[in-house]
């Protein structure tokens, strides 16, 4: 077998955990563009444990914790008007 098939697949042994991050996260942002928020927060936080300091991943999955939050909110707020 030739060198550079070696130094191929030592490439790409070393650097799976970047492409598996990156896959990942356009998985979680077309889950969010599809409004599927728990299964979008589970595969950002799986992107993260491949790229811990990846600043995109974060951003996003924050983001999509606060969207939560605040629909959590909204509906907190709607139940109460209707029960009071």
């Amino acid at each position: 077998v030739r060198p550079y098939v070696y130094l191929y697949l030592l490439a790409l042994s070393t650097n799976w955990h970047q492409f598996a991050a990156k896959a990942l996260y356009r998985q979680g942002l077309a889950l969010v563009a599809r409004k599927d928020e728990e299964q979008a927060e589970a595969v950002l936080i799986d992107a993260l444990k491949y790229a811990r300091d990846d600043k995109a991943i974060a951003a996003e999955l924050e983001r999509l914790r606060q969207r939560k939050k605040a629909k959590i909110a909204k509906e907190k707020a709607a139940y109460k008007k209707m029960f009071s």
